[in-house]
């Protein structure tokens, strides 16, 4: 049998298309975790992300408190509009994926019809796993969804986490989730909620 044609240590023989048996599974996962990001990143930017639109008739924006700066790569990731694979960094994530199903439907050929929605069109990919690995074109693929999900992991970060200092008693980073009054320390797990720790970790901090 043929080796796998992804980079291996040594000879991996193909038992999926032209993968090995753990490529192809961590092809399967990376489609599973783009599809979870995807949502988690639809509801940051629901949650009031990106800046609010002023209302064309009092010019004024719609809420009276100043909006959240917005995530520009969070913004990018979702826009929906056509860009060529790699035109942009970040990608226009359902740009990727519909080039992909175009070409799958094209090549396999699917006589169906096609999903319009990321969601839709990642299970289509997810469905037709299989064949795909036995393409020619699987490491181009490959690389792609693999980016695709670091961008994403990237995006969601960026947005729902904060650098809040340094902890007070191990010098680690301190992140505090955006929306809420939860900071923890990655170093030693400290944690503080309420407003009164809140005070007390920023005295400390302007102490340290």
């Amino acid at each position: 049998m043929s080796g796998c044609v992804l980079e291996h240590d040594q000879h991996t023989e193909a038992t999926d298309g032209l993968l090995c048996r753990r490529h192809s599974q961590r092809l399967l996962d990376t489609l599973t975790d783009i599809r979870e990001l995807w949502f988690e990143l639809a509801l940051i930017l629901e949650a009031g992300s990106a800046p609010k639109e002023a209302s064309p008739k009092t010019r004024r924006l719609k809420a009276d408190s100043p909006p959240a700066p917005a995530n520009l790569d969070a913004l990018v990731l979702r826009d929906h509009r056509t860009i060529q694979k790699g035109h942009t960094d970040p990608p226009s994530l359902p740009a990727i994926i519909a080039s992909w199903v175009l070409l799958v439907a094209d090549e396999r050929p699917l006589t169906t019809t096609l999903p319009n929605s990321v969601v839709g069109q990642l299970d289509l990919l997810t469905r037709h796993h299989q064949w795909i690995t036995g393409q020619e074109w699987i490491e181009d693929y490959q690389r792609e969804m693999t980016e695709l999900r670091k961008a994403l992991k990237s995006a969601v970060r960026d947005q729902t986490h904060r650098e809040y200092g340094k902890c007070p008693h191990c010098n680690g980073p301190v992140f505090i989730r955006n929306g809420s009054n939860n900071a923890k320390c990655s170093g030693c797990n400290a944690t503080w909620s309420t407003p009164q720790e809140l005070a007390r970790l920023s005295v400390m901090r302007e102490q340290a």
